[in-house]
């Protein structure tokens, strides 16, 4: 059986050797290990590779093309962006989702999200208003289309780029940005059935929220505007935490049950 890592031809998923290599950084573009880190990164946004999934060193070099030394670079890059833990001599492995490492992930995205829209409502120019009303809208419209929350998620992360674009401060539009890929990433456990079956309600909710916060934003209420999104995401927060404890109490039955199996057979 294929792995998620040798389905595709190392041709069809060859890097831009042209930015140089792994130690060379160029100008405005990425270096080679950053592109293969890159790449591997959206498959484990896209649950192409799920938690606990062990990514070989040498399978990625042989996927790109390229000596093993751009691959240890780039599971470099991926532990420090909190995707993968590097083990010595086995490769690197997605983490694991847990309750600590999800809740602080949220709370993160929670009071840096809240900044960059009391920011965006401080410097707001009224000729923006359509564009995110118009974008809100259409957040609402998928939530309305789709009960997939991933896809909600998607749409609503474009909403936040227009926010992003207008809070002046690129320091607290990269911190998000980092943070929010992982939240992205995490956001598929919202299509854990104790959740899933409560859409498309958590979604109206959630859009009522995010449209809160716009309007906030385009009347310069800066106060109302950082309330309004922490408490969006503290709402996905609630409800991941929820998911990740039932995950973590069903492993924990499943021990239990074997050993009443085996003790059964044995006697």
């Amino acid at each position: 059986m294929n792995t998620p890592m040798d389905d595709r031809h190392p041709k069809r998923d060859r890097p831009d050797r042209s930015s140089g290599a792994a130690s060379k950084e160029s100008p405005g573009e990425p270096t080679l290990d950053r592109q293969i880190a890159d790449r591997i990164m959206q498959d484990i946004i896209d649950w192409r590779l799920e938690p606990g999934h062990w990514i070989r060193e040498r399978e990625v070099a042989e996927r790109f093309g390229v000596s093993h030394g751009p691959v240890r670079e780039a599971f470099r890059h991926l532990s420090r962006e909190g995707f993968v833990e590097i083990v010595p001599w086995r490769g690197a492995r997605v983490i694991q989702l847990d309750l600590r490492r999800v809740h602080d992930a949220l709370e993160l995205q929670k009071v840096l999200f809240g900044t960059v829209c009391r920011l965006a409502a401080e410097r707001f120019r009224a000729e923006d208003g359509p564009g995110l009303l118009a974008l809100l809208q259409r957040y609402e419209d998928c939530v309305r289309q789709t009960n997939d929350t991933v896809e909600h998620n998607r749409a609503a992360m474009i909403v936040g780029a227009y926010i992003c674009d207008r809070c002046g401060n690129p320091l607290a539009v990269e911190l998000l940005t980092r943070v929010s890929r992982l939240g992205h990433w995490q956001h598929h456990l919202m299509r854990h059935q104790l959740v899933a079956h409560l859409q498309p309600g958590l979604g109206l909710i959630s859009a009522s929220q995010f449209r809160k916060t716009g309007l906030a934003i385009i009347a310069g209420d800066g106060y109302e505007a950082e309330n309004a999104a922490q408490e969006m995401i503290a709402a996905t927060q609630f409800y991941m935490d929820l998911v990740i404890e039932a995950q973590q109490a069903a492993r924990a039955q499943k021990p239990k049950r074997r050993r009443r199996v085996l003790a059964a057979a044995g006697g």
